[in-house]
């Protein structure tokens, strides 16, 4: 009876389950960890390889025919762990390289309420929500702040709204003159308002917070994977599939490029910034590295610290639990999540949290909560695991109600919010180890879930955004 309660639960998206308890998988019947061995030779994870192999000799036949290359991009860095002045091309920014470039920033502080909502436990006030019709292409993107919401789409285009007024007409971040010429990919916000997007076409863009116009970032040989804003509002950091990762001043009347660190040798998939200013980075090959950004130096590597892609970092706070410096959560296609600590250069730990006898899933979201001082991750096995680091990051607690792929994460304080690729959302109380409720408002895949002091913002592949105002 009670399985047959939690999924109708799931099926009319309303109501409470608070006697149910989630699954409990025990660690033993998991698949034991192994040594990353990096990735297959034909596997996904390594087709890059043959993509520059390509490009070198398409690089060697206009040489031969005169034409000289001018971008500094074209051919895969062979640089290891270096960071480069940026000296592009005439057409593109240029680095003063004088101190005045060295780089001062802040950290990535993600938003995220501080006094969430209790109202969140029961749920919306209308189950359906107040919908948005966005765009007639995917939704790829979101970010939020403590006034407005932005997204990106395949449609090549930006849409922003105020969460806080009456009506919600989105202000369109694309024209004729200004914005991206491919699918949004990313997107960030400033402190002051301003928005941080990155695209396909492999330009960032700058938007005014007010204006209708950007500022483009040229000098990316490849689709733009990660856009990260300083708080300081004039640092940019991006990462790419031509495999660097550059820094930028935007704090200038002439935003410039700092410098670009070099080193990773398949496309860059991941970056995150910590509250020290450390940046790290994960690829397509399963490599993950650790960068001083005051300095632009290489700290630390680890060439295959995944098998298959590295799919999702975040840092762990110096304090949270028994460190007492910054520790890097990576995880990766083969479901395992590992922690590193770059001061001691060694792995401090490691679970198989989305691996099973059945295969494994990619991690693709890793959350901190320090409410709780637990760490959540969402993977491609439909499950969610809540994970005590003062155990050793023992999974503490597996919820299995998903019955597709987790695209989309969000956790404040005592809930979780994830978004699944048939188009459903699942509350957990992660406190209590209990469903709380869900929402099927999307068509297709829940792309991005974003969350306010009262409100539930969710993007999905159908174009639309939904908001649920809670109570």
């Amino acid at each position: 009876m009670e399985a047959k309660r939690r999924e109708l639960i799931k099926q009319r998206g309303q109501g409470q389950a608070n006697s149910a308890a989630p699954s409990r998988l025990p660690l033993g019947g998991l698949r034991p960890s192994a040594a990353a061995k990096g990735p297959p030779a034909r596997s996904a994870a390594r087709s890059h390889e043959m993509n520059d192999v390509y490009m070198n000799k398409m690089e060697d036949a206009l040489l031969a025919m005169g034409r000289t290359n001018t971008s500094g991009e074209v051919r895969p860095s062979k640089a290891d762990g270096q960071c480069v002045p940026n000296r592009d091309s005439n057409r593109r920014k240029s680095c003063d390289e004088s101190p005045e470039c060295q780089i001062e920033m802040g950290s990535y502080r993600y938003y995220g309420p501080t006094n969430i909502s209790e109202k969140f436990a029961t749920g919306p006030a209308e189950l359906k929500g107040q919908r948005l019709d966005m765009s007639d292409r995917n939704i790829t993107c979101m970010s939020v702040n403590e006034q407005k919401v932005v997204v990106g789409s395949c449609d090549h285009a930006l849409y922003e709204f105020n969460m806080h007024t009456g009506s919600r007409a989105p202000r369109k971040l694309y024209t004729k003159n200004y914005g991206h010429k491919e699918w949004i990919t990313t997107v960030a916000h400033f402190p002051d308002g301003r928005v941080v997007s990155g695209a396909m076409d492999s330009k960032v863009c700058v938007w005014d917070a007010r204006a209708l116009k950007c500022v483009d970032l040229i000098g990316h040989g490849g689709s733009i994977s990660v856009v990260l804003a300083g708080r300081d509002g004039r640092t940019v950091l991006s990462s790419s599939y031509d495999k660097t990762i550059r820094f930028w001043d935007v704090g200038r009347s002439k935003p410039t490029g700092v410098s670009i660190l070099q080193g990773h040798k398949a496309p860059v998939l991941g970056l995150v910034w910590s509250e020290d200013g450390i940046v790290a980075s994960g690829d397509r090959a399963g490599a993950v590295r650790i960068w001083d950004a005051t300095v632009g130096h290489s700290l630390w590597s680890v060439e295959n610290a995944h098998e298959g892609h590295v799919t999702a970092l975040a840092w762990l706070p110096s304090g949270a639990g028994s460190n007492t410096t910054a520790l890097l959560m990576s995880g990766g296609q083969d479901g395992q999540l590992r922690v590193w600590d770059h001061r001691q250069k060694r792995k401090t730990a490691e679970q198989p949290l989305h691996c099973s006898t059945g295969g494994s899933g990619a991690i693709g979201q890793i959350e901190y909560v320090p409410q709780t001082r637990t760490v959540v991750t969402a993977g491609a096995d439909k499950r969610i695991n809540v994970v005590d680091i003062r155990m050793g990051f023992t999974c503490r607690c597996s919820y299995e109600d998903h019955h597709d792929f987790i695209y989309s994460l969000a956790v404040c304080g005592r809930y979780a919010f994830s978004g699944a690729g048939d188009g459903q959302i699942l509350a957990h109380d992660i406190e209590d180890d209990k469903l709380l409720y869900g929402l099927k408002s999307f068509t297709s895949a829940v792309r991005c879930i974003g969350v306010t002091n009262e409100q539930l913002i969710a993007g999905g592949d159908d174009g639309k955004v939904i908001v649920w105002a809670m109570g």
